[in-house]
């Protein structure tokens, strides 16, 4: 794309000289004949068009060059480009981005029929992130409730011998009990924190961490089984100290 290039033209744009026609109503091009004069463009109507097109170059930043012809269409491409990205750019936290959905907008509905917002997942793994376990937690547990049951984490460690970790439905639903006690008895009951039934036990342990072990204790044999929620320890002698865990589903 280039501008006019010898002498017949002059270094200023000339004055463009009154309108005739409305643009609703535009004349066009003939070439003459059965009495009527071929039309002519004249110099308005080239200065017209050099200066729009020349503008088109100066808007994407692209320098007239007379050895290329490809100068308009990569202006035009390059000032759509600029326009789709401004309209979606965000320069810093809290800008608004007009005419974009936000996570916000986006429910989910639970089976339930509870109408949840897609921004506590987005807060939720901000948190994750940024190793705010507490945060992530509340996130997790704000996408809502089926019954009574949290959808994300819960967990009380409050008591070393008594505690559990809920890792909810949105987890699979798994839950982990354990804690400490101590052998008052050769056969002991053990009630965990959360009640469970025994279809729903997947794995139950204990061991004894009693500190005055010897080599006398190693025939030392110890069964453990479970109820209604309730988790029981058989042992030949008092073995003191036993901790104990338990993983349902």
């Amino acid at each position: 794309m280039y501008a006019l290039d010898n002498q017949s033209g002059v270094d200023v744009m000339p004055p463009l000289k009154a309108q005739l026609k409305q643009p609703s109503n535009p004349l066009w091009f003939t070439e003459g004949g059965n009495g009527v004069a071929p039309s002519y463009p004249g110099a308005d109507w080239f200065n017209v068009v050099q200066a729009e097109l020349l503008n088109v170059l100066k808007a994407a930043q692209v320098t007239p060059s007379k050895d290329t012809l490809t100068q308009l269409a990569s202006a035009v491409q390059k000032i759509a480009e600029t326009a789709i990205a401004q309209s979606t750019k965000v320069d810093k936290g809290g800008d608004t981005m007009t005419g974009v959905l936000k996570a916000k907008d986006v429910l989910l509905t639970s089976d339930d029929g509870a109408v949840k917002s897609l921004s506590n997942v987005i807060q939720a793994l901000s948190h994750l992130f940024t190793g705010n376990v507490q945060g992530f937690t509340d996130k997790m547990n704000a996408l809502g409730t089926s019954g009574t049951t949290p959808l994300g984490i819960t967990y009380n460690r409050d008591n070393p011998n008594a505690w559990y970790l809920c890792l909810g439905p949105l987890f699979g639903g798994f839950i982990i009990q354990g804690g400490s006690v101590i052998m008052l008895s050769t056969n002991i009951s053990i009630t965990p924190p959360l009640h469970f039934n025994q279809n729903s036990v997947l794995y139950c342990d204990a061991v004894d961490i009693s500190a005055d072990l010897t080599v006398a204790d190693r025939d030392t044999t110890m069964q453990m089984t479970y109820g209604l929620n309730v988790l029981k320890i058989i042992t030949k002698v008092n073995l003191e100290s036993i901790k104990w865990l338990l993983i349902l589903k």
